[in-house]
């Protein structure tokens, strides 16, 4: 993890963790292999008690169609994914814990494209043969230092989605340019502050530049650039990525993963999932999912 923000940083860090000093039990979700035999009862005995919802919230991830002809648990009287419901219990903490209104960035919005960018990680993991849930949890919380720029930093980041404007996707370039922290480094210390894991917060903070991703690399931080890619050409992306489109010479790297979608249903698919994902986060609140 880099960092170059200096005193600004230190000081954004502190305000963020006076409104949230801890992020539900993210860190402990994070702690749980989906491939783990006992997973789902360690999901049960983690969630259980801090959410009377949970087995609702199970009930409508495991009636999402399975991505895989392979299934790999079965939940109840149907067959299900346990990795869909470990990404449901991540989202339902991580979003619990920080949902609310910001400045520039409408939070429903946001927490879609988190939801979809894991979700198209975790395909790009699954074609390089990477950890998928890694990927997932890398893909969700990616842009977590965003959300906190926008609401700590009153209309500056109205500025950045200024500066974003045919920027070639390089928010980060902008954040620099207006605040003086970019979301990867504001994101990155939170999250070690929160107690995420090692990998997650190398992660959340390394460099997404088309010069600095790996992008064939089968690692977790390699999986994230190209699902971002394709979420914002499915137009599935926040007011960032409204201000700053692809540009044409870097939408090859979003092929693959345009593919793997394709072939499991394409966007109806991937709807469904982002959908349930979020209505599973959001149970009971009104028009969260929407």
């Amino acid at each position: 993890m880099r960092s170059t923000g200096g005193p600004a940083l230190e000081t954004l860090v502190r305000r963020a963790l006076e409104r949230h000093p801890t992020c539900g039990v993210a860190s402990a979700v994070l702690q749980i292999s989906p491939t783990a035999p006992a997973a789902l009862q360690q999901i049960r005995d983690l969630m259980a008690p801090v959410d009377d919802r949970f087995e609702c919230r199970v009930a409508l991830l495991v009636a999402l169609p399975h991505p895989t002809a392979a299934r790999s648990a079965h939940l109840g009287d149907g067959a299900g994914d346990i990795a869909t419901v470990h990404a449901g219990a991540l989202v339902a903490t991580v979003a619990g814990s920080l949902n609310g209104a910001g400045n520039h960035l409408d939070p429903m919005r946001f927490w879609r494209h988190c939801v979809t960018v894991g979700l198209l990680a975790r395909l790009v993991a699954r074609d390089r043969a990477a950890d998928e849930s890694s990927s997932f949890a890398a893909g969700f919380l990616y842009p977590i230092g965003r959300l906190f720029l926008d609401r700590l930093c009153d209309g500056q980041f109205g500025d950045v989605l200024e500066r974003c404007h045919g920027r070639g996707f390089e928010v980060n370039e902008a954040e620099h340019l207006v605040i003086g922290v970019s979301e990867a480094e504001l994101g990155a210390m939170l999250a070690l502050r929160w107690g995420f894991p090692a990998w997650l917060v190398d992660a959340i903070g390394y460099p997404r530049t088309p010069k600095s991703v790996p992008f064939q690399t089968v690692s977790t931080i390699g999986s994230v650039f190209p699902a971002r890619l394709a979420a914002a050409i499915l137009g599935i992306g926040t007011e960032v990525e409204e201000a700053s489109p692809v540009p044409a010479h870097l939408r090859w790297l979003a092929d693959p993963v345009l593919l793997s979608v394709g072939a499991l249903g394409g966007t109806q698919w991937l709807t469904a999932h982002v959908d349930g994902i979020l209505a599973s986060a959001f149970l009971g609140e009104r028009g969260s999912a929407g």
